[in-house]
C-alpha cells in the first residue's frame, strides 16, 4: 500500500442498504486483512482452498478480499443481492471450502461459514501483522480468482489464476492513477470486470469510494453522491 495515511476507502453517507459511514486508511485496511488471513490459515485454508465472499461492498468486503488473497486462496465472489437458490448453486458448483459472510446472510450455507461480524472478541485477538509467506500456501501468481462461467474449477489445477501482478504492470501507465485520486467504484465484485476498478486503484495508493446500492446509483442521485466526495467515475 502506498501510504499509511492514504485512505483506502473513503467516507460515505449511511443508507438503508448499507450503514457503513467511515473509511479506512491503507494501514487500517491492511491490518484488518491480516487478521482475516490469520483466521483463514488457522483453519487450514491456503493455496489449495477457495473461499467465497458474500458481503456488502464497503469495508469488510474489501478487507476480506485482500485477506483471502494474502492467505493464498482463491476468492469466489458472490453477490449478496442474488436470490438464495442462486447463492446456494454458486457455492455448491464452485466447491468452496468456506464462506466469509455476515451473520444475516449465513443461514443455510452448504459449506463451513466464517462470520465476519461474529465473535468480535476472537477477531480482535488475532494478529494484525502481516503473516509470513509460505511457499506451500501461496500460489505462483499470489492471487487467484474463481468466476462462475469463466473459471469453473476451484482446485486440482483446473482454475485459471488471474495474473493481477502482470495486469497491474500493464494498466498502471495507461490508467495513470495517482495517490491523490478518489475513484468511484460501482461494480459488485461478483462481476469480473470489478478487478479493473479495485486493484489498479489500490496499486496507485488512491482512494476507493464505494458507490451506493440504492436509487442513488442513477441520474441526479449519483451526481449528488459523487460531488461532495470529489470522486471520479
Amino acid at each position: 500500500m502506498a501510504s499509511s495515511r492514504t485512505p483506502a476507502t473513503g467516507p460515505r453517507t449511511p443508507s438503508p442498504s448499507n450503514a457503513e459511514s467511515s473509511g479506512l486508511t491503507y494501514a487500517e485496511l491492511d491490518a484488518r486483512a491480516n487478521q482475516i488471513t490469520h483466521r483463514l490459515r488457522g483453519l487450514g485454508l491456503g493455496s489449495d482452498s477457495s473461499v467465497a465472499l458474500l458481503l456488502p461492498r464497503p469495508v469488510e468486503m474489501y478487507a476480506s478480499l485482500l485477506g483471502v488473497c494474502k492467505a493464498g486462496a482463491a476468492f469466489v465472489p458472490v453477490d449478496p443481492a442474488a436470490p438464495v437458490d442462486r447463492v446456494d448453486f454458486i457455492l455448491r458448483d464452485a466447491g468452496v471450502d468456506a464462506l466469509l459472510t455476515i451473520s444475516a446472510l449465513a443461514s443455510g450455507a452448504p459449506c463451513p461459514v466464517i462470520e465476519i461480524d461474529g465473535c468480535v472478541e476472537e477477531w480482535t485477538l488475532l494478529p494484525s501483522t502481516r503473516p509470513p509467506e509460505d511457499a506451500e500456501r501461496c500460489g505462483p501468481s499470489g492471487v487467484h480468482h474463481v468466476h462462475l462461467g469463466l473459471e469453473r474449477q476451484a482446485r486440482g489445477g483446473g482454475d485459471r489464476p488471474v495474473q493481477l501482478r502482470n495486469f497491474l504492470r500493464v494498466v498502471g501507465p495507461v490508467y495513470d492513477m495517482r495517490p491523490g485520486d478518489r475513484v468511484y467504484l460501482d461494480m459488485t465484485i461478483s462481476f469480473d470486470f470489478s478487478i479493473e476498478e479495485i486493484w489498479p486503484t489500490w496499486a496507485a495508493g488512491a482512494t476507493v469510494v464505494a458507490g451506493p446500492t440504492d436509487s442513488a446509483r442513477l441520474g441526479a442521485g449519483l451526481a449528488d453522491f459523487l460531488d461532495p466526495r470529489e470522486a471520479q467515475p
